[in-house]
């Protein structure tokens, strides 16, 4: 991909990108975007389309106040992992680890960085699927937690819906108007400096087809 230099085992992915490239990480030096990618789009049947190319995938960059319209070095470098198992056979194991968080995933606008990336590509692949393991083309995908395998669940992403809703120990909770809801230690709804209820709406059909 154009790295300059030898390899630095202890130099990340991104600030070996932005050595070579710069901070305009997802941008050429005409400004135009230059890793384009789309999550990937299911059937009726809940399967992958593999040849098929929805929308340019955009998000919100961690610590950007705007959408980002193309993936970064260390998410290309990813995509590139992920076809490569795809292609020539493999696994990827997702570990669901303290940092992982799914809001982001279900959630449009919000911030999103490398592993909240990695995973909003993967999930499609496990929907209605009630499996700890599915295939990946010539590969596989295996979902684990805490080193063993766990089927995605609504229950699971919500012990790890956000950042904050796990540091301040919030019970996350999903009302049949598509809304996710958060309560306190003593089960009051979390509301915000002006009263008003805090809650996220669920903007992605791939939520609903996880089971409970």
């Amino acid at each position: 991909m154009g790295y300059k230099g030898e390899y630095d085992k202890n130099k990340t992915g991104r600030d070996a990108w932005i050595d070579t490239y710069g901070k305009d990480e997802a941008f050429d030096s005409k400004g135009k975007v230059r890793f384009k990618s789309s999550l990937p789009q299911l059937d009726s049947s809940n399967r992958v389309i593999e040849k098929s190319s929805g929308e340019n995938f955009e998000f919100h960059s961690v610590g950007g106040l705007k959408k980002q319209q193309g993936l970064y070095g260390s998410m290309e470098i990813s995509r590139h992992v992920r076809e490569g198992v795809k292609k020539y056979g493999g696994t990827i194991v997702f570990e669901v680890g303290g940092d992982v968080f799914f809001e982001s995933a279900f959630v449009d606008g919000k911030m999103m960085g490398d592993t909240n990336v990695e995973i909003a590509y993967l999930l499609p692949y496990f929907a209605g699927k009630n499996s700890a393991t599915v295939p990946f083309g010539k590969g596989k995908i295996v979902f684990q937690k805490g080193g063993k395998d766990i089927v995605p669940t609504k229950s699971l992403f919500f012990k790890s819906w956000s950042l904050k809703s796990v540091k301040e120990n919030l019970k996350v909770e999903e009302y049949d108007n598509g809304f996710i809801l958060f309560k306190d230690k003593d089960g009051k709804i979390k509301k915000d400096k002006d009263g008003k209820i805090i809650k996220d709406k669920i903007t992605k059909d791939l939520f609903h087809k996880f089971p409970e």
